[in-house]
């Protein structure tokens, strides 16, 4: 049994027609595989539809439309039991076992994303906010209220002010500057020094900075470094990248098509718990290619899924 955990864009494209890659879900559905939405999913849209709100927008027109017909064709493939699938804030109240455990824990986290999923579609398909009250474990919970959703927006820009304010710190150590730093974001430690010296940042050297950085914040978990390895290693190819030209060019993170460069930064930290991550994001796959990590195969097209391993099937 897997888990493909999906980014935002394959779901938006849902809203706008049938995908190739559309009918090959349904059958890795059929064959007994799990399809959930990663947690940022449901951040970007929730901002997306107060967004629309704003205009007066919301509910109305196109749009709506193409949220209603995104949540029929999401229906076809989303696991029933987990369809959201946990993030970076939600990893170590996990741990050890992971979102689909058998376990009080692991239970208890499938009954709150299976009630903010249907509390997410809810509010899509009727195009207005509409709360939805369940019981988990005996507490009732309410959730899709306007203020509670207030708070993805607010998440998503702290996310990315914390990481525009990092790299604007690598983007300072560009040449002529030279320096050394210690490097993590959010769930990390973040500290750096800056020292002058007669050479420059190499890429082992960021990275090895920044994997000690994560096993010092997480020293309780000894297998941290192999579950978030791609992720820790991305985030050092990044910053490799703001300071040093690569054969990709080099990275401007204040650029508008830059926008989204922190909420794609936390896609691998799904792999945390085993699954396999897709997205149409070329990109993104590109700077993770350039990656060396053994979760690197880990994250793929969406595309390419019709090809995957038989063993999986």
């Amino acid at each position: 049994m897997t888990y493909f955990v999906l980014d935002t864009n394959i779901v938006r494209e849902l809203a706008h027609g049938e995908p190739q890659w559309f009918r090959t879900l349904v059958q890795l559905r059929r064959e007994g595989h799990h399809f959930a939405l990663h947690d940022i999913v449901a951040g970007e849209l929730t901002a997306q539809m107060l967004d629309l709100q704003s205009r007066g927008q919301l509910g109305h027109g196109k749009g709506q439309a193409d949220f209603q017909t995104m949540c029929d064709r999401m229906s076809a493939f989303i696991s029933p039991d987990l369809p959201l699938w946990p993030g970076r804030k939600d990893l170590l109240p996990l741990y050890p076992h992971g979102p689909t455990a058998q376990t009080v824990v692991g239970s208890r986290y499938r009954e709150r994303a299976r009630a903010q999923f249907l509390a997410f579609t809810n509010i899509l398909r009727a195009g207005r906010f509409v709360r939805t009250v369940v019981t988990i474990q005996g507490e009732q919970w309410t959730f899709g209220s306007e203020k509670t959703l207030n708070t993805a927006p607010s998440a998503l820009q702290t996310n990315r002010d914390a990481w525009l304010a990092f790299m604007r710190r690598c983007m300072a150590m560009r040449p002529p500057k030279r320096s050394r730093h210690v490097a993590a974001i959010g769930m990390l430690a973040a500290s750096a020094t800056t020292q002058h010296a007669e050479w420059l940042l190499t890429l082992p050297e960021i990275t090895d900075a920044s994997l000690h950085a994560m096993q010092l914040e997480l020293s309780e978990i000894p297998d941290a470094r192999s579950r978030l390895d791609l992720a820790i290693r991305y985030f050092a190819w990044y910053q490799f990248a703001v300071i040093r030209a690569t054969n990709h060019g080099q990275i401007n993170p204040e650029t508008t098509g830059r926008r989204n460069d922190a909420i794609d930064a936390e896609l691998p930290f799904a792999l945390f718990y085993d699954c396999i991550v897709a997205t149409e994001d070329g990109r993104f796959l590109t700077g993770i290619d350039q990656v060396a990590s053994a979760q690197r195969d880990r994250v793929m097209h969406i595309d390419a899924l019709a090809g995957i391993p038989l063993i999986l099937r």
